[in-house]
Parts: structure tokens; sequence; C-alpha cells
């Protein structure tokens, strides 16, 4: 959510439109063209910054059908001088675009501009959600998502994206101003369980230590961080597991 005294936007963070290689893949897919299927714009984000992709003529193709208005987000655009920070990609079947805008999540350039273009197509109403409320995802959504971007960092293309991260437990320890969390670091592969624990329990260290210290910002508690990590072989085209940790509300 972004609210301010003069408007709330409530932003669904879909996943990226590709061509599925596994059950997983195609389930986010669907879930991504559900989202745009609903959506009263649709806020399309573009790497402005790389060559078009054929992912970028998927989304393309995807969005051609769409009847809410498309605003372009061109990322990266720190990367860019001049003209070519505000130039669209040439995307081959590029539906009917309403406005564009340069930004870069990496320094929030363009963020006020682009809120701005987002407003006036939007319906009036009142707000959703109280203005303190940055997100309706669970706190334990939250904290998972955190594990799993740490260990994406650290093993970085060592172990591809067949990681996950599963919350077994999430216990506030009464009196203690504690949270203790038993989380469930799930890879493919006997080989890719070694690199995130590394030697001697390294990496699995210190993938714990910088998650912590964002979900402790989060919960602004103290937080006891207990990680394992489990083998579950090709686990992306397996139903149970997928709806488990990517349950649809």
């Amino acid at each position: 959510m972004v609210t301010s005294p003069r408007v709330q936007l409530v932003l669904v963070d879909t996943p990226s439109l590709h061509r599925p290689k596994d059950r997983l893949g195609a389930r986010l897919v669907e879930d991504a063209r559900s989202a745009a299927g609903d959506a009263d714009v649709i806020l399309w984000v573009v790497d402005s910054a790389a060559a078009p992709t054929r992912d970028d003529e998927l989304a393309a193709s995807t969005l051609q059908g769409v009847q809410a208005p498309i605003v372009l987000a061109l990322n990266k655009s720190d990367r860019l001088r001049g003209a070519a920070r505000s130039t669209a990609p040439q995307i081959e079947g590029m539906p009917p675009v309403t406005a564009a805008a340069a930004v870069s999540a990496a320094t929030g350039a363009g963020a006020p501009e682009l809120i701005d273009i987002l407003v006036p197509l939007l319906p009036a109403g009142p707000p959703l959600f109280p203005p303190e409320m940055f997100t309706d995802r669970q706190e334990q959504q939250l904290v998972g998502d955190f594990i799993r971007e740490q260990a994406m960092l650290l093993t970085r293309e060592e172990v591809p994206h067949g990681i996950a991260v599963e919350i077994e437990e999430f216990t506030p320890r009464a009196g203690a101003a504690l949270v203790y969390i038993r989380a469930t670091v799930l890879v493919e592969r006997d080989a890719h369980r070694k690199i995130v624990i590394g030697a001697g329990g390294r990496l699995l260290r210190e993938i714990g230590r910088r998650a912590r210290r964002d979900i402790e910002s989060l919960l602004a508690s103290r937080v006891y961080l207990d990680l394992w990590v489990k083998v579950v072989k090709d686990w992306r085209n397996k139903d149970a597991v997928i709806e488990r940790l990517y349950p649809r509300s």
C-alpha cells in the first residue's frame, strides 16, 4: 500500500509473466494473468537498461487483451543518461501504453512522478486499509520472504530459484520480549543443501544474521531464528508442496 493524505494506492505485486518450466512456474503465471484481469490499472515494470527479452514479448502479448490502462515503469533508469532514461524499449507486440515513467527501484527516483501518473487513472473511493498499514500479507509470509531473499543473495548463481522457505513455528515467548521462529530452507538437490549451509555452517549463519535484522525491524521485537535446510527433490513440480508454500487466499 501507498497511503498519503490525498490518496491510497493498493498495489498487487504479481509474479512475472514468463514461459514456465515447472508446475510452480505455471501456477505463478496463472496468478499473474488473473490479477491483470482484475486490476484498475496495469503497472508494467520493465528493465530499461537491458535489451527486451522473450519474456517481455510474452508479457506484451498477454497485456494486449486487458481493458485497464497500462502504465510503463522504466526501471533502472539510474543506469542511463539523457533521453535514454525515458525511452520505452522496442518490445515486439507492445500494447497501447497510457503513460511511461523513468524510475529506479534501487534509489527510489521517479516514485513520486509515477504516483502522480497513476492517481488520475484510478477510480475514486474510500480508503480500504488503515493509513499505518503497508501490506496485507501475513507476518509469517514476510518472514519467509526475508529469509529467502538473503539465501538467494548469498548463494547467487550457485543455487537456482529452487529455494523456498517454510515457517514451521512462530511463537512469541511470554515475558521475554522475544519471538521464536523455526524455518526450513527447502532446496532440490543435496549439492544445493551443502552450498546453503556452507563450510562449518557459516553461510547458513550469515543468512540467518541478515534475515534476523530485517525480521526484528518488521516485528519490533528480538527474534531467535532457528534455521534448517532440507532437500525436497523436484518440489517445484509437487502440487502438495506448492499449495503448502504458496496457498491461495
